[in-house]
């Protein structure tokens, strides 16, 4: 998901503080560059934090969540969707 945000970012002349912001706004949810980080590398799979910023960029979601058995949203949910590394 890296590569694809931060293209999109480059097309839409916008920097990765900007993102946050949105995110921040969109979610009502905490998120910092650390937290993107985490979302970039895969690390964290938040699927409310990958769902706002596949709407903010006009990304695929699908491209980056399916459901996987026995996975979870970070939070111990069972059956979380989950980015597609």
């Amino acid at each position: 998901m890296g590569k694809t945000v931060k293209t999109r970012l480059i097309e839409l002349d916008h920097k990765q503080a900007w993102l946050i912001g949105e995110v921040r706004a969109y979610t009502g949810l905490y998120f910092d560059s650390s937290y993107m980080h985490k979302i970039l590398t895969g690390e964290n799979r938040n699927r409310k934090i990958i769902e706002a910023i596949c709407h903010i960029l006009d990304i695929p979601q699908d491209d980056y969540t399916k459901k996987t058995e026995g996975s979870t949203d970070g939070e111990g949910h069972e059956g979380a969707e989950q980015p597609v590394l």
